[in-house]
């Protein structure tokens, strides 16, 4: 019996990284997580840059879910690996 569905859904939003204090030409690694942008430079100096994410919230398409999980019997399986 199925008890429970979890669906996930995709965004996507961009940035101008222009607006941003970063001196790009000396960064060597980044990453963004939590809406946030994460740098090093190339001395080892850390920064870090707030970014506007609400445009994503926007963007968010809900027709169709890009992931379909259903827990049948207390086990997670993605739709179309149920269990019979």
């Amino acid at each position: 019996m199925i008890t429970e569905i979890e669906c996930t859904y995709e965004a996507h939003f961009s940035f101008r990284t222009d607006g941003l204090d970063v001196e790009w030409e000396r960064v060597i690694e980044w990453y963004i997580k939590y809406g946030n942008l994460f740098y090093t430079l190339d001395d080892g100096t850390e920064g870090e840059e707030a970014l506007c994410v609400e445009d994503a919230y926007d963007n968010l398409d809900v027709k169709w879910p890009s992931k379909i999980l259903v827990c049948r019997n207390g086990h997670w399986v993605n739709k179309g690996e149920e269990e019979e």
